[in-house]
């Protein structure tokens, strides 16, 4: 491959960018499907921290507000309720991790009936509106599922994302074999 066409965008990244990203990617999949509990466990408890960090700047904010004489009520019942949702993960992290997963299936159903509705009403025939319906058939039968079998299904999601992020960072390995290969023997 020709050095020119590796620069034609002007992005020059080092030349150990692509191997360590790739690594990294290897890495957090496979942790994804050895570490899934954990994982998610810290996930929410990361969360938690960040709503109690922007309740506190919703309150910050509406005191700076206050002084400039504008009426802050908003931002001081956004942060004390940012802050409450904050420690509410703190104290109930399984209840929390329901109402994600719940509205994960909420919002896969709405999502399935909007698709297959579009899909409906599209005057374009073929593999477009096909995309649609399918799409839409595919999003209501997950969302279906997380709603029946919350636990398998999500075991599934995260071993399936984990075994995803771990063959894309597969994917750019190879591609950074290749194209060193390429680079250090033009044909």
């Amino acid at each position: 491959m020709d050095e020119g066409a590796l620069q034609e965008t002007w992005i020059t990244l080092p030349p150990a960018f692509f191997p360590a990203a790739g690594a990294l990617l290897v890495a957090a999949g496979i942790s994804l499907m050895v570490w899934s509990d954990l994982l998610v466990n810290l996930f929410i408890i990361v969360l938690g921290i960040l709503a109690i960090i922007l309740g506190l700047g919703f309150i910050a904010g509406g005191h700076f507000m206050g002084r400039t004489g504008i009426l802050p009520v908003l931002l001081f019942i956004a942060g004390l309720t940012s802050i409450l949702i904050g420690i509410l993960v703190f104290l109930e992290r399984d209840l929390v991790f329901d109402l994600i997963i719940y509205l994960g299936t909420v919002i896969a159903i709405l999502g399935g009936l909007f698709l297959l509705f579009i899909g409906g009403l599209l005057s374009v025939r073929g593999w477009g509106r096909r995309v649609f319906i399918g799409g839409g058939a595919g999003l209501l039968l997950a969302g279906s599922a997380l709603l029946l079998f919350p636990n398998l299904i999500t075991r599934i999601l995260l071993a399936s994302g984990g075994a995803v992020i771990a063959g894309t960072g597969c994917g750019i390995l190879l591609f950074t074999l290749v194209r060193e290969r390429e680079i250090k023997h033009p044909v």
